[in-house]
């Protein structure tokens, strides 16, 4: 029996996060790790605290999108 090709054997496998669902797991799992501290979580990512900020308000400002999109 011949191998699956890479697209067959992907379209199994279980959906590839985007980058942006990795960047704000990352994000959250420093927030966690910090007590929910912002510019602690900067910190320990290695980013200023206004561009995490700025990250968390726009995805959530995409999340409220989804939301209102479900009704």
């Amino acid at each position: 029996m011949p191998a699956d090709s890479p697209t067959e054997a992907n379209s199994r496998a279980a959906p590839f996060p985007t980058l942006a669902e990795m960047i704000d797991r990352h994000i959250r799992a420093a927030l966690e790790r910090s007590g929910g501290n912002v510019s602690a979580a900067a910190a320990l990512l290695g980013r200023h605290g206004s561009t995490t900020h700025k990250w968390l308000q726009r995805r959530g400002k995409e999340e409220a999108g989804d939301a209102k999109g479900d009704s």
